[in-house]
C-alpha cells in the first residue's frame, strides 16, 4: 500500500524532546490514517531519527508508483522491481528498496500493507536513480540465491511472503514510500497441493433506463464495461464466476458490448441473479416475497435469453447482509449453495481455525435446515482501489492469497473473493491480477462449482480432526435495512400497471418499459426518494394515457319511442390502441345487447358508438357511464346523460285502452239508466195528469 513516512518501532533512537513529540504525533496520524496519502518528506538526522522535511500545509510532493515487478519468484531467481515517479522529481533523487523478513501472518500481512511491522532487512538495499519524464521508470533488482551481476543480493533461504519497502529519497529526505511484496516459491519438487481460488466477477454498468422511461444517455458503468470484458477475453484460460446483472444484459440487447460480453463468458459460470442488485434481507423483512420471485424469475429469463442458455441458479452469491430468513428464501427460489459475506456470519472458534477457514461449510436458514456456502473473503475484496495504485493493489491481493497457502500449504483448501461490483477498475489491476492467477504454482483459479466440488467441506474440530463432523455456522444477527413506504408503494403501482396491461395491450413497448422500471425501481443503488421517482413515473404514465381517451361528460338524450339509440363518441388521443370496457347503467333504461360492452379503439381516432336502449317509462332520468381498462382496475372516464323519454310504453297503452273501455261502459250503463229514469217520470206524469183529468171533469 502507499505509505507515507513513519518511524519504525524498536529501533533504539533517542530522539530529543521536540523531536519525539513530532514524531509521537506522526506516528498517530499512521495508526488513525495509514497510508491513505503520501506524507510528508521525512530526513534522517546522524542517529537515523526520522524527521519531517516539509512544514504543515507543504504542497505534497512526488509520489512513487508500481509500474511492475517479478509476482512470483522461483528459488534461487531474481526478483525485479519497476517503478516511476508522478510529480516534479528533485535533483539527485534515488528510488531505494529494501527486502524484509517473510510474514507469519495475515494479521502481520495487513500491518505490512500499511507500513507497519516489516520485520528485519534481509540482505542489502537497491538504488537506482529516480526516473524523470511521465513514462521513465526506475529498476531494481535483487538475488534471491547466488550473486547477480546489478542486482543487490537479497537471500532467501525459504519459500515465504517477504514485504518489499520502497522509498524515494532526495539530499536525505524521504519524499515518498511504498510498500509491496515478493513472493518466493517452494522448490518445484513440492507436492503440496494449490490453494484454488474462485474469483467472482460482477458484470453491471448501472441503471440505463431511467424514471420516464427513456434510456440513459451515458450509464455510469460504461467505462467499468469495457475494462472488465477487455481483462476477461484477454484471459479466456483464467477459471471465475461472472454474475451478470440481467438490467445491465437488456440495456446491452443488440450492441456489440452484448456479444463481447458472451465470448468472455463462455467456458465459465455464470451465476443468475435478480433483475437488479437488491438487498435482499431488506425485501425479505419487508414481505415482498412474491416481487423477489418476480425479480428472480425476470433474471434468469433474461440471462437465459442474451447470454447463456441455462444461468446457474442453483448458486447464489450474496450481497452485503444476509439474514437467516433471506437464506430460506434463496433455498425456495432454487439456491443450494451460497456465498456468504464474511462479516455476516458468526465467528469460528479461534482454537479450531487459528488461521483463514478456506474451506466449504454449512449454515443455518430460519427453519433449521442447512445450505452449502463459503465465505466471501473481506481482507481480500477489500485491496481493489485500496491505496489509489492500481498494480500495487493487485500485487497485494495476490501476495495476500499466498499468505493464506503458505498458513496451510499441505492442506486443500479454497477461498473465493468478490471483484466490487461499483467501482472503475483499472485494466492495469486486471491485468496484474488474472496474470498472477494464470501463472503461479500456489493458486488454482477455480469457478464456485469447481471449489466446492475440489474442497473438502470443515468439520467442528478443523485440521486436528478432519473426520469430525462438518462445520456448520450461523449468520450473525442484526437487523434488516428499512426499505421506507416502498413496501407499500411497489404493489400499487405493480397492480396499475397490470390494469395498463389490459388497456394497451401486452405487446405494447409501453409496457414493457414500465415492468422493466418497476424491476429496477428496487435496486439498492437508489435511495428512497429514487426509487418513489420511478413508480411515480409510471403512475403519471398511466394517468396520461387514460386522460387521453376522451367521452363526453354529460349531455342530454331524447327518446321518442320505446326502443332507440344513444350515440356517444369515444376519442382515442394515445398514439397506440387501446381496449376500453364500458358499462351503462339507468334505473329506467334497458339495454338490450347488454349493460358492458368492450370497444377497441384505433389510435388518434374517434369511435363512434351507438347503444341501443329500450326505455321502461316516459321522463327525464339519468344514464350513468363508465370506462375503464378491461379488467377494471384503471378508471378511464365517467359520464352521466339526462334522457328524456316522450314514447308512451305498451303498458300504458293497455291501461289508457283499459280506462277509456272502461270509460265507455260507465257511460253506457249510465246512459241507459238515465233514459229509463226519465222514461218512467214521463209515464208518471203522463198518468198523474189523466188522473187529474178525469178528476176534473163533470158527471155524466
Amino acid at each position: 500500500m502507499r505509505t507515507g513516512p513513519c518511524r519504525r518501532e524498536g529501533r533504539g533512537r533517542p530522539p530529543g524532546a521536540v523531536l519525539a513529540v513530532a514524531v509521537a504525533a506522526l506516528a498517530a496520524v499512521a495508526v488513525l490514517a495509514p497510508w491513505a496519502a503520501p506524507g510528508p518528506a521525512v530526513a534522517q538526522d546522524g542517529s537515523g531519527d526520522e524527521t519531517t522535511a516539509d512544514g504543515p500545509g507543504d504542497v505534497a510532493g512526488p509520489t512513487l508508483r508500481l509500474e511492475d515487478q517479478t509476482t512470483w519468484v522461483e528459488p534461487g531467481g531474481t526478483y525485479v522491481l519497476r517503478v516511476r515517479v508522478e510529480g516534479d522529481v528533485p535533483a539527485g533523487a534515488q528510488v531505494e528498496a529494501t527486502v524484509h523478513e517473510a510474514t507469519e501472518s495475515r494479521s502481520d500481512f495487513r500491518e505490512q500493507v500499511g507500513g507497519l511491522s516489516l520485520g528485519e532487512v534481509v540482505g542489502d538495499p537497491g538504488r537506482a536513480a529516480a526516473p524523470t519524464g511521465a513514462r521513465a521508470v526506475a529498476a531494481l533488482r535483487f538475488a534471491t540465491g547466488e550473486p547477480v551481476p546489478g542486482a543487490a543480493s537479497a537471500p532467501l533461504d525459504g519459500a515465504g511472503v517477504h514485504p518489499v519497502e520502497v522509498r524515494l529519497v532526495a539530499e536525505g529526505a524521504v519524499l515518498d514510500r511504498v510498500v509491496t511484496h515478493l513472493v518466493r516459491l517452494p522448490d518445484e519438487a513440492s507436492e503440496a497441493p494449490p490453494l484454488r481460488v474462485a474469483a467472482v466477477v460482477p458484470v453491471d454498468r448501472g441503471i440505463a433506463i431511467a424514471p420516464n422511461g427513456r434510456r440513459r444517455a451515458t450509464p455510469v458503468g460504461d467505462e467499468r464495461l469495457d475494462t472488465l470484458l477487455e481483462a476477461l477475453l484477454e484471459r479466456p484460460e483464467v477459471a471465475l464466476t461472472v454474475v451478470p446483472t440481467p438490467e445491465t444484459l437488456v440495456s446491452l440487447d443488440g450492441t456489440p458490448a452484448l456479444t463481447r460480453l458472451r465470448r468472455a463468458a463462455d467456458g465459465r459460470q455464470v451465476v443468475s441473479s435478480q433483475y437488479v442488485s437488491l438487498d435482499l434481507a431488506a425485501w425479505v423483512a419487508a414481505g415482498l416475497d412474491d416481487d423477489l420471485a418476480r425479480q428472480t424469475t425476470a433474471g434468469e429469463a433474461a440471462l437465459a435469453e442474451l447470454l447463456v442458455d441455462r444461468p446457474d441458479r442453483r448458486t447464489a452469491v450474496a450481497g452485503a447482509t444476509l439474514t437467516p430468513e433471506a437464506l430460506t428464501r434463496l433455498e425456495e427460489l432454487g439456491a443450494d449453495q451460497v456465498v456468504v459475506p464474511a462479516d455476516a456470519l458468526a465467528p469460528v472458534d479461534p482454537a479450531a481455525f487459528p488461521t483463514t477457514l478456506a474451506q466449504p461449510f454449512s449454515v443455518l436458514d430460519s427453519t433449521g435446515q442447512t445450505a452449502r456456502a463459503v465465505a466471501a473473503d473481506a481482507g481480500l475484496a477489500a485491496h481493489p482501489g485500496e491505496t489509489g495504485d492500481p498494480v500495487l493493489d493487485a500485487a497485494n491481493l495476490l501476495a495476500d492469497l499466498a499468505v493464506v497457502w503458505f498458513d496451510r500449504p499441505s492442506e486443500t483448501r479454497g477461498v473465493t473473493f468478490t471483484l466490487p461490483r461499483v467501482w472503475e477498475p483499472s485494466p492495469r489491476f486486471l491485468d496484474t491480477l488474472l496474470s498472477g492467477l494464470a501463472e503461479s504454482r500456489l493458486l488454482a483459479p477455480v469457478t464456485l462449482d469447481q471449489l466446492f466440488a475440489r474442497v473438502p467441506p470443515a468439520t467442528v474440530g478443523g485440521a486436528a480432526d478432519p473426520d469430525g463432523p462438518p462445520l456448520v455456522r450461523t449468520l450473525a444477527p442484526r437487523p434488516a435495512p428499512s426499505l421506507g413506504q416502498y413496501p407499500q408503494a411497489l404493489p400499487l403501482t405493480r397492480l396499475t400497471t397490470e390494469g395498463f396491461t389490459s388497456f394497451a395491450g401486452a405487446d405494447n413497448p409501453v409496457v414493457e418499459s414500465m415492468r422493466r422500471r418497476l424491476l429496477v425501481s428496487g435496486s439498492q443503488d437508489f435511495d428512497r426518494t429514487q426509487r418513489r421517482a420511478y413508480l411515480e413515473a409510471i403512475s403519471r404514465q398511466i394517468d396520461r394515457a387514460a386522460a387521453a381517451v376522451v367521452a363526453p361528460e354529460s349531455g342530454n338524450v331524447t327518446l321518442t319511442s320505446r326502443d332507440g339509440r344513444i350515440p356517444l363518441n369515444i376519442s382515442n388521443e394515445n398514439l397506440y390502441d387501446v381496449t376500453v370496457k364500458i358499462r351503462f347503467d339507468s334505473d329506467k333504461l334497458t339495454f338490450p345487447d347488454g349493460d358492458t360492452v368492450i370497444v377497441h379503439l384505433p389510435r388518434s381516432t374517434v369511435t363512434p358508438l351507438d347503444v341501443d336502449v329500450r326505455s321502461r317509462s316516459s321522463g327525464s332520468f339519468p344514464l350513468r357511464v363508465v370506462i375503464s381498462s378491461p379488467d377494471d382496475i384503471v378508471l378511464v372516464s365517467r359520464s352521466q346523460f339526462t334522457v328524456r323519454s316522450t314514447a308512451v310504453s305498451g303498458v300504458g297503452i293497455v291501461l289508457s285502452v283499459g280506462a277509456g273501455l272502461f270509460l265507455a261502459l260507465w257511460w253506457a250503463s249510465h246512459f241507459r239508466r238515465v233514459r229509463r229514469a226519465r222514461r218512467l217520470v214521463a209515464a208518471d206524469e203522463a198518468a198523474a195528469a189523466v188522473a187529474a183529468g178525469d178528476e176534473a171533469a163533470p158527471p155524466g
